[in-house]
């Protein structure tokens, strides 16, 4: 919307590619956020997080899932090698070319809250949320530790997707598509398949 209203011509394209984008990690990211609710049965993000109390953590059952849903982040946050609608030696700052001042700074932190939000989801779904299996420190009450291993989780997924910045160098629109499509949907599709059969055989 913001490429759109701009009217520059580079603030379109970078708008058409953030659309395009958007059915690319879409579809992977959906799907693999849907095994830990397939494993548990309930669909309450504190629910499948208390159900892994008890339980081993989904990254140890479904690693395929959490693969694909950090990889999934990295193209919703359209970081790089998926900041193709931003690519500053394409397009200047595509979406974001005509704006200045409050409003740009307004949209990098509305992306950097993404950021910690997507990163806080995934380890609550995939990394137990605020458990740690046998660790109990004297002296420190059991929400504020619980609190520091979240944002310690947390952290660990923001650090995966720094990784991925300085690793890898930004695809074209059509790869990115293609890879989600062709590559991290049937991964996801696998997953949920191996949890139904898993479900059926009475192992979960």
């Amino acid at each position: 919307m913001a490429g759109w209203h701009s009217t520059n011509p580079f603030g379109t394209i970078g708008g058409i590619r953030a659309l395009t984008q958007l059915f690319g990690y879409e579809v992977p990211f959906f799907l693999a956020i849907l095994s830990p609710a397939l494993v548990t049965g309930i669909w309450g993000l504190s629910d499948i997080v208390n159900y892994q109390l008890g339980h081993v953590w989904f990254i140890c059952w479904l690693p395929l899932s959490f693969v694909v849903a950090v990889v999934s982040l990295v193209g919703k946050l359209e970081r790089i090698p998926f900041d193709i609608p931003s690519a500053e030696q394409e397009i200047v700052a595509g979406p974001l070319v005509e704006y200045s001042g409050a409003r740009l700074a307004l949209t990098r932190l509305m992306v950097n809250i993404e950021m910690v939000a997507g990163a806080a989801l995934i380890s609550a779904l995939f990394l137990g949320g605020f458990d740690i299996p046998g660790v109990h420190l004297l002296g420190i009450p059991a929400s504020v530790l619980g609190f520091l291993v979240f944002i310690i989780k947390t952290l660990f997924i923001i650090f995966l997707l720094a990784c991925a910045k300085a690793l890898f160098a930004r695809l074209r629109i059509e790869q990115m598509v293609t890879m989600c499509l062709r590559w991290l949907a049937p991964i996801a599709m696998v997953q949920l398949l191996i949890v139904v059969g898993l479900k059926f055989g009475g192992v979960l």
